[in-house]
């Protein structure tokens, strides 16, 4: 498997719930939502994000399966899932931030940098050694990357689901609403 520092995309997993909303909007910030999302995030993590203006970025992760992800699918086992990816080249072209360690590492002083910064900044063996008993390694398995804007779904790369109906799913959101981006099975990832 290839370093987690030399792969291409970002991910965003989603509840599949929300992907209408998405399709019509783009992927907002979740003080863009209002109401009407399904919320699949962390209560403590949300409070924390109010600390530089977090809340008015979209979320991505370096890696599908993070610690984010897998507690989501816990605490959630009744929702379906899928999995929005966007290049990390389109992320550093469009001024994205980088926060090197999990969102509440701001509380400690940790700031939002810019990305040729943030990504240097990532400690990419603790990353690629994926050790959630470990603290250290838990935080930077949950760095951020975050986009300033709303992403439109030109600007996806591909969107990952569970099964062939979750794709035909997605497949007809996408053409009822005239649109056409790549849908892919990962049992795994989503």
């Amino acid at each position: 498997m290839a370093l987690i520092q030399q792969q291409s995309l970002l991910y965003h997993l989603t509840c599949m719930d929300n992907l209408p909303s998405i399709l019509d909007s783009g992927l907002r910030s979740r003080q863009d939502l209002g109401r009407g999302f399904t919320d699949i995030a962390d209560g403590e993590i949300i409070q924390g994000r109010g600390i530089h203006n977090l809340q008015a970025m979209v979320p991505f992760h370096f890696f599908a399966n993070n610690p984010f992800d897998g507690r989501v699918k816990a605490d959630h086992p009744d929702k379906s899932f899928c999995m929005i990816t966007v290049p990390r080249v389109f992320a550093r072209n469009n001024g994205w931030k980088i926060i090197p360690r999990h969102p509440l590492a701001v509380v400690q002083g940790v700031v939002p940098m810019d990305y040729d910064e943030g990504f240097e900044k990532i400690d990419w063996a603790s990353m690629n050694l994926r050790d959630y008993k470990n603290s250290q390694c838990k935080s930077v398995c949950m760095a951020e990357c975050l986009s300033p804007t709303t992403v439109y779904v030109k600007d996806f790369q591909c969107i990952f689901v569970r099964d062939e109906a979750a794709k035909k799913h997605v497949e007809g959101l996408l053409k009822a609403r005239d649109l056409s981006k790549f849908v892919n099975i990962n049992h795994v990832m989503c």
